[in-house]
C-alpha cells in the first residue's frame, strides 16, 4: 500500500498519516499495531488531498 501511495506522489510522512489514518483497531488490542488498514480507503483519501 504504501508503493501505491508513494506512486501517488505522496512522502513519507504523508503516506504514514494516510495509512495511520485509515486502520482500525477497535478493540485496541496491541499485537494488532494499527490494526486493519483499509487499503482502498487510503488510496482515495490520497487521491482527494492531490
Amino acid at each position: 500500500m504504501a508503493a501505491l501511495l508513494h506512486r501517488q506522489g505522496l512522502d513519507p510522512a504523508a503516506i504514514t498519516r494516510t495509512i495511520r489514518d485509515s486502520a482500525a483497531n477497535p478493540r485496541n488490542l496491541a499485537e494488532l499495531g494499527l490494526g486493519n488498514v483499509d487499503a482502498a480507503a487510503a488510496v482515495t483519501a490520497a487521491a482527494a488531498s492531490h
